[in-house]
């Protein structure tokens, strides 16, 4: 590719995330240096690779390697953008270390680099659904609120759907419904979720 002047794409950047995976972290400086090579030929931008990796691996289950990576790249100049620190905290989650994930929040915010978005927002509350404790999702919620980055649909249907998997069928329709006449939820995510819990719904 270096010598063709091939750019890469995005299947480029996954199958050296997937190779970094496999082989631990020689592959990724290998890896790392690869790209640096192609960037400085072709300047081509190295930061969906960096994105890439990490992502893939908070996804397997290696967020402590993940975050090791991160300390190495931003030495380098990466900067990690929202998407990035979403795929860390739905990392932590998903290893148990829900205090881990909400320090990320918290440095976010203090940092001021990347502040918090939505979509990190809902990473964190989605954490806490999915263990069954929609009480302390809900004080996400609020802090959302409180920090001025409104909810979205998603942040709707994943408090729907906490509320529905803690056996809480009829608060569930009732908020739903809730939504609904709000308009904040569309149709189509209203008739899954009745679907998925089999909601008594009108």
């Amino acid at each position: 590719m270096i010598y063709r002047r091939c750019k890469p794409n995005e299947g480029t950047y996954n199958a050296l995330a997937a190779l970094c995976d496999e082989h631990g972290n020689d592959k990724v400086r290998e890896a790392f240096y690869i790209i640096q090579s192609l960037s400085k030929r072709q300047r081509c931008c190295t930061h969906d690779f960096y994105k890439s990796v990490i992502t893939s691996l908070c996804r397997k289950g290696n967020t402590f390697a993940a975050f090791r990576l991160l300390c190495e790249m931003t030495r380098c100049g990466f900067e990690p953008d929202s998407h990035t620190y979403s795929a860390l905290i739905r990392g932590l989650c998903n290893e148990g270390m829900f205090g881990g994930a909400m320090e990320v929040l918290s440095i976010m915010e203090e940092s001021g680099l990347c502040k918090p978005t939505v979509d990190n927002f809902n990473a964190m509350i989605l954490g806490f659904c999915k263990i069954r404790r929609t009480d302390l999702a809900l004080e996400v919620f609020e802090m959302m609120v409180e920090r001025r980055r409104m909810p979205n649909e998603t942040t709707y249907v994943i408090v729907v759907e906490g509320i529905a998997h803690e056996g809480e069928l009829e608060l569930a329709r009732e908020v739903l419904e809730e939504l609904r006449s709000r308009k904040v939820v569309g149709q189509n995510a209203v008739d899954r979720i009745v679907m998925q819990f089999n909601l008594d719904f009108d």
